[in-house]
C-alpha cells in the first residue's frame, strides 16, 4: 500500500481562496511560537527575532530546514 503524502502547498494548489491570508497567518502564528518559547525557556522576548526570519515559501517548503544540515543526518 503506497501512503500518498499530501502537504500544505498541495493543499493551497487546490484551493487558493486562503493564499492571501497566509502571510497574517504566518505572522501570527510566528508570534503566538515566541509566546510558547518564552514560556518554556523563560528567556525575554527579546532573544527571538521581532519578525519571522523565514520567507512564506520557506515556510510551507516541506524541504525546508534552516541552518547547517547535521553531521546525524544521511
Amino acid at each position: 500500500m503506497r501512503i500518498q503524502r499530501l502537504d500544505i502547498a498541495d493543499l493551497l494548489d487546490d484551493n487558493p481562496s486562503p493564499q492571501p491570508y497566509l502571510a497574517a497567518a504566518l505572522d501570527k502564528a510566528y508570534r503566538r511560537g515566541i509566546e510558547l518559547a518564552c514560556e518554556e525557556t523563560n528567556l525575554p522576548g527579546s532573544a527571538f527575532p521581532a519578525q519571522c526570519p523565514y520567507s512564506l515559501v520557506e515556510a510551507l517548503d516541506a524541504e525546508f530546514f534552516p541552518g547547517e544540515p547535521s553531521d546525524l543526518v544521511s
